[in-house]
């Protein structure tokens, strides 16, 4: 199985946002998509369909041991909305 060492690329209309910062013991799948100032911790998991977007609310923080299983999205909006 292939593990993505590199975070998806920001989409064309937010070239200039932060790149996500997953710590090297976390495992995130191939199929899944970080997009921002996502802050991936130790031991983290993150399954496939998974897409974790902070384009537009930032940044996320995915505490050391969190499972985030199949399919989830997680996505914050710009100012709480």
């Amino acid at each position: 199985m292939v593990v993505r060492k590199r975070a998806a690329l920001p989409t064309p209309w937010s070239k200039d946002l932060a790149e996500p910062n997953i710590d090297p013991s976390a495992y995130v799948h191939s199929f899944s998509n970080i997009i921002g100032d996502v802050r991936v911790g130790a031991g983290v998991l993150i399954a496939p369909g998974t897409s974790i977007r902070a384009d537009e609310g930032f940044p996320f923080f995915i505490g050391d041991r969190t499972n985030i299983q199949d399919g989830v999205v997680i996505h914050g909006l710009e100012q709480g909305a």
